[in-house]
């Protein structure tokens, strides 16, 4: 496939193939995917929002990804408002979430902050659903083109460092993207 050719070509000039989204455990070749690029002597890293842990586990048992980021959209009681559905099973993004905790695999979770979506009381929320994990990152919205809605507003700075201070006891190492 082009992609393969591609990658062939880049051998030790590129040494990491990150795969994202949209949703890449949608793709129901993800995992020989991530296996064939990693025959080709790549890492390999997944960005995934985690709603699909029966593919999140055969991609970890496999062996087959180097690095995780998933997003932790919001607290599961404004999860369906922040991804625009009517109904979401927050169990499955608990469910990825303790198994990327549990496997050994390093990763990270992160959330987009939107001063429309998030509040103190969102914040505490999901510093409790990705308790004990090794890094979390707040990142600072942007409002670009391509975005599916628009007119939403970032979070100011004063804040996030306010909301920062509720995971500094349960994550080994919190971040800030994008804000400077």
């Amino acid at each position: 496939s082009e992609v393969f050719s591609y990658l062939e070509k880049r051998k030790g000039l590129v040494d990491a193939v990150c795969v994202t989204g949209g949703e890449p455990t949608l793709q129901p070749d993800l995992a020989e995917f991530l296996q064939k690029v990693r025959d080709m002597g790549y890492k390999t890293k997944l960005d995934t929002n985690g709603l699909r842990p029966d593919v999140l586990e055969k991609i970890l048992t496999g062996g087959l990804v180097d690095y995780i980021a998933m997003d932790v959209k919001n607290s599961p009681a404004k999860y369906p408002l922040t991804v625009g559905l009517d109904k979401v099973d927050v169990n499955k993004i608990l469910e990825s979430i303790n198994m990327l905790n549990e496997s050994g695999v390093d990763h990270e979770f992160r959330t987009t902050l939107i001063k429309e979506f998030h509040t103190d009381e969102d914040m505490l929320e999901i510093a409790k659903m990705v308790k004990n994990a090794p890094r979390y990152f707040m990142q600072k919205y942007k409002d670009i083109d391509g975005c599916i809605s628009h007119g939403y507003t970032p979070v100011d700075k004063a804040d996030v460092l306010r909301f920062k201070t509720y995971f500094e006891n349960s994550v080994r190492n919190v971040g800030l993207r994008g804000y400077n």
